[in-house]
Parts: structure tokens; sequence; C-alpha cells
């Protein structure tokens, strides 16, 4: 909670070298063309995390579909996290 409200993260996974970090934004079809918008909003507090946590924060865009399941809208963010997560030395297992 702390961190939603500092950096923008709403999960995160800990690495060896550091932090994950996963802010998830629900949007409309109607709203795509606005990411870009998104992001830069983001942006700030995501650099504050990663130089004061250590590590990256990914933003996940979720859409409903016609029976109203939550899907990924930017799947393309799956292999970028899981690449990250291998940048920084892999899960750290608990």
């Amino acid at each position: 909670q702390e961190w939603d409200r500092k950096y923008n993260v709403d999960f995160y996974i800990k690495a060896q070298k550091g932090y994950i970090g996963i802010q998830v934004k629900p949007i409309t079809y109607k709203q795509t063309p606005e990411i870009h918008n998104w992001l830069n909003w983001l942006r700030d507090s995501h650099k504050k995390f990663e130089k004061e946590i250590g590590g990256k924060v990914f933003v996940v865009f979720s859409v409903k579909d016609e029976n109203g399941r939550k899907l990924i809208y930017n799947k393309e963010i799956i292999s970028e996290i899981k690449q990250a997560i291998i940048d920084f030395g892999g899960p750290v297992e608990e």
C-alpha cells in the first residue's frame, strides 16, 4: 500500500538484485489511444522507485472482454517482465 501511494506500484516481485514493480491500470478500449498519456503520468514515480528501491516498474493495462473477464491489453509486457526478472538475477525463493 505504501509503494502504491509513493511509487504507483501495486505488486512487486523480489529478485536477487532488486524488485520488479507492477502497476495495473484498468482501461476501456476507448482509452487505448491514450496509453502514452498514462505512461507519461506514471514515469516520474516509477523513476523514483527505480532510484530509491532498485529495480524496474512495468505498467499492465487491463481491459474487460465481452463476458466481463479481465484481460491484459498489452500482452507483450509479460515477456518484458520475465526478462527483467532474469536480468535482476532471478526470483528470490522464500
